[in-house]
């Protein structure tokens, strides 16, 4: 099995079949496969969770998080409620918190009874599970409503790479739900939202002017911590999980292979590229230092000049760490924004 497996690397080279051969079964194949399971018990659910997710997070955005908001927020109440586009990034935090929270719980319970009870990889790249199908569909929802708002308050909450992250997010869990493949590659990249509520949490601290506390501190380390345990790590471990079940991977159609390596190679630059931007902004907040006072200073306003300059390179260091982090929130694949 060991030697078929290394046969079949990255589903291109077989010792089996000429290159002429291989691509002979591609062209039959056709780009895509046409085995659709829309027809069965899981395909009639995916229409009804997914209408359904998008109204339950649209009820979030447009109810539950003014009243929320209100009811236990003085900042909202007399910071962010009077200004319209302030107001609707913070409900929308609020929604992607919820949607974070849930995503993480069912994809870790989808990891843990599905695929991880399997003795080997052999299969696991066209295995899946109705609760893996409503996790799908469930989040396929939450990036269709995340769309929405995002497109009719453009550019406000998330510019074009936005967009075509939540367009690009979408469709990815689409075919995946109807081919039912590559299903937990999207499970792993849907459980890195273990990250997201920190990096909103940032935002909701810094617009109650917390910056200075330990609480804004020790979530900065937090959010830096999980999004490189989780993140950084699942870059190496999804490649790893397409070469050891490489058997069922080179049975996809070529349009398959070619889409998934592209996800999976964005992907994980984008998330390589704002982790050192993310580690960049927290060891400038954690070490900026105060400029020390030189013994052979002729006036006080020199020092004073000298130490407001530090003070404003410490807060800029802080700006740009906050900066990174909303900008990283809004363009992350399948860990958006939201």
């Amino acid at each position: 099995m060991a030697s078929s497996s290394s046969s079949y690397l990255c589903g291109f080279i077989s010792e089996t079949q000429s290159p002429l051969e291989r691509w002979r079964s591609y062209v039959q194949q056709g780009l895509f496969s046409n085995e659709l399971h829309f027809l069965s018990y899981r395909g009639y659910m995916i229409p009804i969770v997914m209408v359904l997710s998008v109204a339950f997070h649209s009820l979030l955005y447009y109810v539950f998080s003014d009243w929320f908001s209100k009811k236990y927020s003085s900042t909202f109440r007399k910071k962010i409620f009077n200004s319209d586009m302030d107001r609707k990034e913070w409900n929308s935090r609020i929604v992607s918190n919820v949607h974070a929270i849930i995503a993480t719980v069912l994809s870790f319970y989808c990891l843990f009874s599905v695929y991880l009870p399997t003795d080997n990889y052999n299969g696991i790249l066209a295995k899946s599970a109705p609760i893996c199908t409503f996790l799908l569909t469930y989040c396929a929802g939450y990036f269709l409503y995340d769309l929405i708002i995002v497109a009719a308050d453009y550019p406000h909450l998330g510019g074009m790479e936005t967009i075509l992250h939540h367009t690009t997010s979408f469709v990815a869990l689409i075919g995946s739900m109807l081919w039912e493949k590559c299903v937990v590659l999207l499970v792993l990249m849907l459980f890195t939202e273990i990250s997201t509520p920190f990096v909103n949490q940032r935002y909701f601290l810094s617009k109650c002017n917390m910056k200075s506390t330990k609480l804004y501190a020790y979530n900065g380390i937090l959010m830096w911590a999980s999004f490189g345990v989780v993140r950084i790590s699942f870059c190496f471990y999804m490649p790893y999980i397409i070469l050891a079940d490489s058997l069922t991977w080179c049975s996809f159609p070529i349009g398959w292979i070619l889409s998934v390596w592209l996800m999976v190679i964005s992907i994980s630059l984008l998330n390589i590229i704002w982790f050192y931007k993310i580690t960049t902004g927290l060891i400038q907040v954690l070490f900026a230092k105060s400029t020390p006072r030189n013994a052979d200073e002729s006036t006080p306003s020199t020092s004073t000049a000298k130490n407001e300059e530090a003070k404003e390179t410490h807060t800029d260091s802080e700006d740009e760490a906050d900066d990174v982090s909303e900008a990283t929130s809004t363009t992350l694949p399948l860990v958006s924004r939201r």
